[in-house]
């Protein structure tokens, strides 16, 4: 007497079952197995997000991505429970300035020329940020011998400026990259090669804040 085989289940790999088919693919699967498909599951699912959700490029005309973060000053750190959060920055515009890493002797000239046109940079309600690629305390050291009404945010493991694609070490010394949010979160201006000794860049910046 003839009797009809069962068909061969599918491999039960993510992706390589057929919705209809996957009932039957995790019936047949041991709990230990059927543990471990979970696991890869949902680990495959996640994966692809996640990366895409740490590296950024925001153009002008796009949303800037929002984070938040602890922030130092020259009054000494910011509160715990009130990071800086861009976000909460709608209705000003936003100066977020990427530095590369701080080494022994860096040149803060920049930085003091921030400081000194901070207020004649632009007549609207703006708040100007340093993100700087150092530790806390090398970033807070900073911070006081600049003084001034500057925020300055520690970035030593890249987190934010991933965000907005400015690698660790893909800014120069004696250059920043800047991006001016304006008052509704949209990124108006950006440049990965300014510098404030040259007046074109300068000149740039200032027009940018006019707007």
């Amino acid at each position: 007497m003839n009797r009809t085989q069962p068909a061969a289940l599918p491999p039960c790999r993510p992706g390589a079952v057929r919705p209809a088919a996957l009932p039957l693919c995790l019936a047949a699967l041991r709990p230990a197995a059927l543990l471990t498909l979970l696991v890869t599951a949902a680990a495959s699912a996640q994966d692809k997000p996640l990366r895409a959700g740490l590296v950024g490029d925001p153009k002008p005309g796009e949303t800037a991505p929002n984070f938040s973060a602890p922030y130092v000053s020259a009054a000494g750190p910011g509160p715990a429970d009130q990071p800086f959060r861009l976000r909460a920055e709608l209705g000003r515009r936003v100066v977020l300035v990427f530095s590369g890493p701080l080494r022994a002797g860096s040149d803060r000239r920049g930085w003091d020329w921030l400081a000194a046109n901070h207020d004649s940079l632009t007549s609207k309600p703006t708040v100007v940020v340093g993100i700087v690629a150092g530790r806390s305390g090398d970033v807070q050291a900073l911070a006081t011998a600049v003084g001034g009404e500057l925020k300055f945010l520690p970035d030593s493991g890249g987190r934010i400026s991933r965000r907005f694609g400015v690698g660790k070490d893909s800014v120069p010394p004696s250059q920043w990259a800047v991006f001016v949010v304006g008052d509704d979160g949209i990124v108006a201006y950006r440049t990965r090669s300014f510098q404030f000794d040259h007046p074109v860049e300068v000149e740039r910046l200032r027009k940018a804040l006019a707007q």
